[in-house]
C-alpha cells in the first residue's frame, strides 16, 4: 500500500505543468486573465524542462495566444501563435491536422490587425492541411 501512495505522489509531483495548464484555462474561462497568464507561463516553464520542442509546449502556447488576444497583447499573441506552429510542425510535420485550428485562429487575429494578406496566407495553409487530411482518409 505504501508503494502505491508514494507512486501517486510521484505522479503528482511530475505533472505541475498539467495542473497549471488546467487551472490557467479555468482562470481564463472565469475572466481572471492575470491569474490565467501567471499559471500558463508557469506551465510553460515546467514543460520547457522536457525540451523546447516538446509538443506539450505547443498546447500551452496555443492557450497563451488565445489569452493574449483577449487581453489585447498583440505582440505576445503573435509570438505564441508562431511558437505553437513552429513546435507542432517540428514535432508532427507540416500536415498535422491540429494546425488547422491554429492557422484559422491566427488568421482571424491577423485580420483584426488589418493584415489581410498574412491572414489569407494562413487560411491557404489551413485549407492545404485540411485537404491533405481529407485525402488521406478517402483511399478506401
Amino acid at each position: 500500500m505504501d508503494f502505491e501512495a508514494n507512486n501517486d505522489q510521484t505522479l503528482i509531483r511530475r505533472k505541475p505543468w498539467e495542473r497549471n495548464l488546467k487551472a490557467g484555462k479555468q482562470a481564463m474561462k472565469n475572466g481572471e486573465y492575470d491569474e490565467a497568464e501567471r499559471l500558463l507561463k508557469l506551465a510553460l516553464t515546467e514543460v520547457a524542462k522536457f525540451g523546447t520542442d516538446d509538443p506539450r509546449a505547443g498546447n500551452i502556447c496555443g492557450t497563451l495566444a488565445t489569452l493574449c488576444t483577449k487581453q489585447g497583447k498583440v505582440a505576445e499573441a503573435e509570438h505564441f501563435y508562431n511558437e505553437v506552429i513552429q513546435i507542432w510542425e517540428a514535432a508532427f510535420g507540416k500536415d498535422y491536422s491540429g494546425l488547422v485550428d491554429v492557422f484559422d485562429s491566427y488568421a482571424q487575429f491577423l485580420y483584426k490587425q488589418d493584415r489581410k494578406e498574412e491572414g489569407d496566407e494562413l487560411r491557404q495553409r489551413s485549407r492545404k492541411v485540411s485537404k491533405r487530411g481529407d485525402d488521406s482518409g478517402s483511399s478506401s
